[in-house]
């Protein structure tokens, strides 16, 4: 439960809300409605200074005072002890079920390996080439551009931005966040017309470079159990699943 809770910890401190407040040791979570990460109630600690009932009513007010629905997102280690059936009791329902994977970092880097076709640019801040890659083959609109542009803006712990170029054109992305010697890798995305070339692969060993580079011994990342490529392609690179959150919000 405590490595839950920290690898929670340092994926929360990488993905940071526009506003964060907290609520005796829950985080409540707000930034327009864009990114359920972004949205949602994170219990990983309760301090227990306020009844189970009582916090849950404090929270769902938060969320009605920005015109948004309450949001939890869970693990098997939320806290309080209960806090899942009470949920459940109050007609929250689950949804959109995320693994978590892991790996040492020598694994990844023994397996993955660079395709010279690609050239790798690694920045420690966000920048327009990336951004545009990253907007555009996700199809974000300009709304939610905006908001995801601050949310990478944000980042506090080392980071590293990865692009992939081919003769000059940008081709994949991958982001990479460093904190306790640990690296959390987000925003892996490829052009279609590039899937299946070595371009993934490639950013994980870029990133696993340099976050050895870095001292950090260890690798986490985030994928939806819906998606059976990125599983295979995590698979495939040496990681391997340690537990599951999802979301949970009234229905």
């Amino acid at each position: 439960m405590e490595q839950i809770r920290f690898i929670e910890e340092l994926a929360a401190n990488a993905w940071r809300p526009e506003v964060e407040q907290y609520l005796d040791g829950w985080r409540l979570r707000y930034t327009q409605g864009i990114t359920r990460r972004g949205n949602s109630v994170l219990p990983l600690v309760s301090e227990n200074n306020v009844t189970l009932e009582k916090k849950l009513a404090l929270a769902e007010e938060f969320y009605s005072r920005w015109g948004e629905p309450p949001c939890f997102q869970l693990t098997r280690a939320a806290q309080p002890p209960g806090l899942i059936e009470v949920l459940n009791g109050h007609g929250y329902k689950d949804a959109f079920h995320t693994q978590v994977h892991t790996a040492p970092l020598g694994r990844v880097l023994s397996i993955t390996s660079p395709n010279p076709k690609f050239k790798t640019t690694l920045k420690p801040k966000l920048f327009e080439d990336w951004l545009d890659l990253y907007v555009k083959t996700s199809g974000y609109n300009e709304h939610s551009a905006a908001i995801r542009q601050g949310i990478l803006s944000r980042i506090e712990p080392r980071a590293g931005f990865v692009l992939l170029s081919s003769d000059d054109k940008p081709v994949a992305v991958g982001l990479g966040v460093l904190e306790r010697g640990w690296v959390g890798v987000y925003c892996m995305i490829t052009r279609e017309e590039y899937h299946r070339q070595g371009a993934a692969i490639h950013v994980l060993y870029a990133l696993a470079e340099w976050s050895q580079q870095h001292k950090a011994d260890k690798m986490y990342l985030q994928v939806m159990e819906d998606n059976p490529n990125a599983l295979a392609l995590y698979s495939k690179a040496g990681f391997e699943k340690l537990y599951l959150y999802w979301y949970s919000t009234p229905m």
